[in-house]
């Protein structure tokens, strides 16, 4: 900042009201009445925080290459197997990038009531987005849906225990921005 809040002086505690219109600092100025005075200030515009650049080559060589990772759950069970480091990448780029979000779909095979399934993709996404959020992303970078047995990966009639077992997943869409 320029005069009159900085000087030759030893100026310190510099700290903004919350409109950040004004502000109030300490300083040893020779104009002074003690040793270190306090001075307030009033701005003729606030501060405003500068955007951050995108680096838009990484962002966009990231984006471009996305491919939506898929989580696999055994029968009946929302507990995690699967080595997650498949998600370092997608980590990193939340953490980078916080305007950017997911979607993690649920999904479940096509046995059991409809009732049922849906809790259990919910249950599945919800698994994968606390790992997420352990490691540091946001709760609001995270939306969280169950498809239950709707929208299959596998749609089929007579399913093979491999064919229910691709629908046994929870998605991860990217919402970049």
């Amino acid at each position: 900042m320029k005069s009159p809040v900085n000087s030759f002086m030893n100026d310190f505690n510099f700290q903004y009201y919350d409109s950040q219109d004004s502000a109030i600092y300490t300083s040893n100025r020779n104009s002074g009445i003690g040793d270190d005075d306090m001075y307030f200030v009033k701005f003729s515009e606030p501060y405003v925080q500068p955007p951050v650049p995108i680096d838009s080559s990484e962002f966009t060589d990231f984006v471009n290459n996305w491919k939506v990772p898929r989580i696999y759950f055994d029968y009946n069970k929302f507990n995690l197997e699967e080595d997650f480091n498949k998600l370092d990448e997608l980590i990193v780029f939340l953490k980078k990038y916080p305007k950017s979000s997911i979607v993690i779909e649920g999904h479940t095979d096509r046995r059991g009531s409809i009732d049922y399934n849906y809790n259990l993709g919910y249950k599945r996404a919800d698994r994968v987005a606390k790992e997420l959020t352990d490691a540091g992303i946001s709760d609001g970078q995270i939306t969280v849906k169950s498809k239950g047995k709707e929208d299959p990966q596998i749609d089929c009639k007579t399913c093979t225990e491999a064919d229910h077992a691709k629908n046994r997943v929870a998605l991860i869409l990217l919402n970049p921005k």
